[in-house]
């Protein structure tokens, strides 16, 4: 599964990319500098056995390296003689480190075409990287020369480059590129090299976002990045944690293109149409094989200024009721039928309800406990809400579910107080005034269960 980096890549955006890229080069420096001075420590204890071995535990997690292993690599190390130390996994460690440099590596060259100056300089740090790479010895059975770790662990002397000088050097790059970038807050988004004007549609924006934001509740999402390129404004937003579920807004004059990439096809749809008030032409954009998400492209084109600025904020709006929509889908699913689940969270959308109280509040298990209080000769709820309800009511009941549950959490009531909402709700729907629609769930219920026991004892009777 492609990354968003990867995906905000092939939408040509490098201006968003580059704050992203710059943090996972930093990220990858710390590494570097990690298993750098894991290498200098096994040789230093090995050098110096009676000497208390630092475990470097914390360097390890502070630098995000995973592997607790390394933690017994320094106590492991042992001086072989002849200037050569057994450090265990060094040939690993060695591999790791030119694996991270040349993560760093990739960042400056993303940068490249942003940064023309680089271009050269990223160019030149490749044949650094390739010579010195190319110059350190197979350790063969883990067994490091003095002068393999020197020409690791050393700056540059008399001309002759070291991976520490490159290290230095990457950093330095990285800390220049930070500072261009540094980015500014407009209305909570991060914004890069905005002009006045592009400011004005970026508030308009996160006016949307934070008008619907508070109902993603716990949920991670919703973070928007701002930049200028060239001649359009970019904005992108964060959509929660599914790596190819990304949206970019470009805005250029009075029009704005939307980028969509998604995994699922049915959210595809959704999202169109929860812009469909406005007039967007939608373009399916070609994907490789195999790629496994789906790309459109939406094009809206305002008549004035002012139309514009609405436009995206009532696009900002819109996007937090993409979190999470797959699994409120599928819960709701198993109520009514997948057409009207989906009708449902349109619904919720539409209404600014959204469903992610339903699924904090515990989703299915709503209408479950409801049904198990309402109908306590049932242990369960074993057949689906329209066959015992009818499909207007159980449409209805839902739609109260949903809304019980947003109006619940945002007033900071008990999940016990809103499953006894959703209870008296549905009480509504199987209470009549002569009790019809109780003895027909009874009777729906017994029906399905009858069926299933059916199913479950036919091929065992013919074995008897």
């Amino acid at each position: 599964m492609p990354s968003k980096v990867a995906i905000i890549e092939r939408i040509g955006e490098r201006e968003l990319l580059l704050p992203e890229l710059i943090a996972r080069g930093l990220a990858a420096h710390d590494r570097v500098e990690y298993y750098l001075l894991l290498l200098k420590s096994a040789q230093a204890r090995a050098q110096a056995p009676q000497q208390p071995a630092p475990n470097l535990r914390v360097q390890r997690e502070a630098s995000g390296v995973a592997d607790a292993s390394l933690d017994r690599v320094v106590d492991s190390s042992s001086d072989r003689g002849n200037q050569t130390t057994y450090i265990p996994g060094a040939c690993l460690i060695i591999d790791r480190l030119f694996e991270e440099l040349r993560r760093v590596l990739t960042v400056l060259e993303a940068a490249g075409p942003v940064r023309p100056a680089l271009r050269e300089r990223a160019a030149l740090y490749v044949r650094r990287l390739e010579e010195l790479n190319a110059s350190v010895p197979c350790c063969a059975d883990d067994l490091v020369t003095d002068a393999t770790i020197s020409g690791l662990a050393s700056l540059s002397r008399n001309g002759h480059d070291t991976v520490h000088q490159l290290i230095v050097d990457l950093h330095g790059e990285l800390s220049s590129l930070q500072a261009d970038v540094s980015p500014e807050n407009v209305d909570g988004a991060r914004a890069y090299g905005l002009t006045d004007p592009d400011r004005v549609l970026l508030t308009a924006f996160m006016s949307g976002v934070r008008e619907t934001a508070g109902l993603k509740f716990d949920h991670p999402g919703l973070g928007t990045t701002a930049a200028r390129d060239g001649s359009r404004l970019s904005i992108e937003n964060d959509l929660g944690s599914t790596e190819s579920h990304v949206v970019v807004f470009h805005v250029e004059d009075l029009s704005v293109t939307i980028t969509y990439t998604d995994v699922h096809r049915s959210r595809v749809r959704f999202f169109q149409d929860l812009l469909h008030a406005y007039d967007v032409a939608w373009t399916p954009v070609p994907t490789e094989p195999g790629s496994g998400y789906e790309m459109t492209d939406g094009r809206f084109a305002a008549d004035t200024p002012r139309q514009l600025e609405d436009f995206l904020t009532f696009a900002g709006s819109r996007l937090v009721f993409l979190i999470d929509w797959n699994r409120a889908r599928k819960r709701l699913a198993r109520l009514v039928s997948k057409s009207e689940a989906t009708g449902l969270l349109k619904w919720a959308a539409d209404s600014n309800i959204g469903h992610r109280a339903f699924l904090q509040a515990g989703d299915l298990r709503l209408v479950e406990t409801a049904f198990e209080r309402a109908v306590p000769q049932q242990s369960r709820l074993g057949a689906r809400l329209d066959e015992l309800l009818g499909r207007q009511a159980a449409r209805l009941f839902l739609m109260s579910v949903l809304r019980t549950a947003a109006a619940g959490l945002n007033a900071g009531q008990s999940t016990r107080l809103i499953e006894d909402k959703v209870e008296a709700e549905l009480l509504r729907y199987l209470q009549t005034p002569e009790r019809q629609v109780l003895a027909g769930v009874a009777a729906a219920l017994l029906t399905c269960w009858t069926r299933k026991l059916t199913v479950w004892l036919a091929p065992r009777l013919r074995d008897i």
